[in-house]
């Protein structure tokens, strides 16, 4: 399945984006594959977006941070209201894959609620594979979304986990502007 999703600031609303799986608001799932390098320029993501790179490299250039890089196995973590340029690279064997992650404005708040007061936000971050093991919490994420009989209360409180996950490890989620 190959999904894209244009990203245009000045129209997109929370109802403009259709996800394959939307069974819990707040959260939407979508795999990333891609056969060759492409760049992606001012890509903006109005809302917090996590990239778990399951294979090739992700490069970004942060108007902030500078140039990062992403690996296998890492978390690339776009704080909301983002606007990047991005290349994906795959491995010389196989295509680019990696599974992106949207949390809507109201549940990053549930978990980001204090006000940071700086002159700017943090900008683009990356958890690395080791010691963190990303992965695990892309593995949880998929397992509360694909479990059927969870109350609602309850897989609300599921999806909390990886922001409480990534606040846990420094990751701020929050800017100036909010």
């Amino acid at each position: 399945m190959v999904i894209f999703i244009w990203m245009n600031r000045k129209s997109m609303s929370d109802t403009d984006i259709i996800t394959p799986n939307s069974k819990s608001p707040g959260v939407s799932i979508l795999p990333i594959t891609q056969a060759t390098n492409a760049t992606f320029t001012e890509m903006y993501f109005r809302n917090t977006f996590l990239f778990f790179i399951t294979k090739g490299t992700k490069e970004v250039v942060c108007p902030i941070n500078g140039k990062l890089t992403g690996q296998q196995g890492d978390v690339v973590i776009f704080p909301p209201n983002s606007v990047v340029t991005m290349e994906n690279h795959p491995r010389l064997d196989d295509d680019y894959k990696a599974t992106g992650v949207s949390f809507t404005k109201q549940l990053v708040q549930t978990v980001f609620h204090e006000r940071k007061f700086v002159s700017q936000p943090d900008g683009i971050q990356i958890i690395e594979a080791i010691p963190d093991n990303p992965m695990s919490i892309l593995a949880l994420i998929e397992q509360t979304l694909n479990d059927d009989d969870l109350p609602p209360t309850i897989l609300q409180h599921r999806l909390l986990e990886p922001l409480i996950w990534l606040k846990s490890k420094g990751i701020a989620l929050y800017h100036a502007n909010d």
